[in-house]
Order: structure tokens, then sequence, then C-alpha cells
């Protein structure tokens, strides 16, 4: 899971202005009890004038999406890679 929330934090730098927090990890339910990698991603507050007149826009949200929706894919393609070279390694036999 800390892999792909830095990929999808190095994503969203590039879209969203505002104050990178980081790449923290939390006991939250959701990401606990996943059993595949979890992340939550918290853009900004809506009471905040400037966030929330970012968050409200559909060119932001689709920056956004597609922001998260990149670094996805370059995770599973990290990890294709990985367990294919694991696999063509010989390791586990």
């Amino acid at each position: 899971s800390a892999r792909v929330a830095e990929l999808v934090q190095k994503g969203l730098g590039g879209v969203h202005t505002g104050e990178n927090r980081g790449v923290k990890q939390a006991g939250f339910m959701v990401l606990t009890t996943a059993r595949r990698p979890a992340i939550l991603v918290e853009m900004g507050y809506g009471t905040n004038p400037q966030d929330g007149r970012f968050l409200t826009t559909a060119s932001s949200q689709r920056s956004i999406a597609s922001a998260i929706a990149d670094a996805i894919v370059a995770y599973l393609l990290e990890y294709e890679r990985k367990t294919s070279a694991a696999r063509d390694s010989g390791a586990g036999r």
C-alpha cells in the first residue's frame, strides 16, 4: 500500500497545488481490513474556500481521477514486473 500511495502522491503533485502533507500510515479500518493494497486520498477541505473551488470543478475532478488512475496503473505494471522477475528467477520453487 505504501508504494501505491507514493505513486499517487507523486501524480497528484502536478494536479493540486495545495499543501503536500505526504504519505502517512494509519489504522483506519477501511485500510487495515483490505486484502489488497488500499489507500485513502484526501485532496483538501470542503470548508476551505480555495480547496472547495478546486474540488468542485469538473476539470479538477477529472485531473484528480486521471492522476490516481495513472498511478494505480503504474503500480500494477511495477508489481507485474516484480512478480514476473521472481517467477523467472525461480524464486518460490
